[in-house]
This record gives structure tokens, sequence and C-alpha cells, in this order.
């Protein structure tokens, strides 16, 4: 998903020139990780990071709600509710791919 996902948010690396930061590109450490686990590929990839930045937006609108009860424990829940929309942008736009 990091290759997804903007700088701003956590270790996101879209956008970034990742050759300059000696960086493998998304397809590169896909094939890596294939040579090293034996697969010939990951089959629908597209709908897996979907599913996983549904699920991380879900997880943030869980955060959101202990926010607002004022339950939340981690001193940075608000910076990661405040990517709740982004996050969601972002499934959304994947779920195009």
């Amino acid at each position: 998903m990091v290759y997804r996902m903007p700088p701003g948010f956590s270790t996101g690396l879209a956008g970034l020139d990742w050759a300059a930061l000696n960086i493998p590109s998304e397809a590169d450490y896909v094939a890596a990780y294939c040579r090293r686990t034996g697969r010939e590929g990951i089959a629908h990839l597209d709908f897996y990071i979907a599913f996983n930045l549904f699920r991380l937006a879900a997880i943030i609108h869980g955060i959101k709600g202990r926010m607002l009860r004022g339950t939340a424990s981690s001193p940075k829940a608000a910076a990661a509710v405040d990517q709740l929309e982004s996050v969601v942008d972002l499934a959304l736009a994947q779920t195009r791919r």
C-alpha cells in the first residue's frame, strides 16, 4: 500500500523519486517478493490493495470514534483521523484500476 499512498500519510511513497531514494519500484518489489516465495505473480493485486485501503479506512474510523468518546490513547490519533477522507478516496480510486 505504501507505493500507492502519498508521503504525508505514514510511510507513503506515491509521487516520490524512488530511484533517487534507492527504493525499488512497486513492480520490482512485487517481483522480488514473488521470487522469494516461489510465486509466479500475485493475481488480483489491485483488489488486495483496495481491500486493505478500505480496511485501513475502517481502522481510522474506529480511531475517530474513540477520539470523539475521549478514549483514544495514541497521541497520533488526530493525525490519523485527519487522513480518513484521503484514505477513502485512495481506496475508491484503487477500485477503478
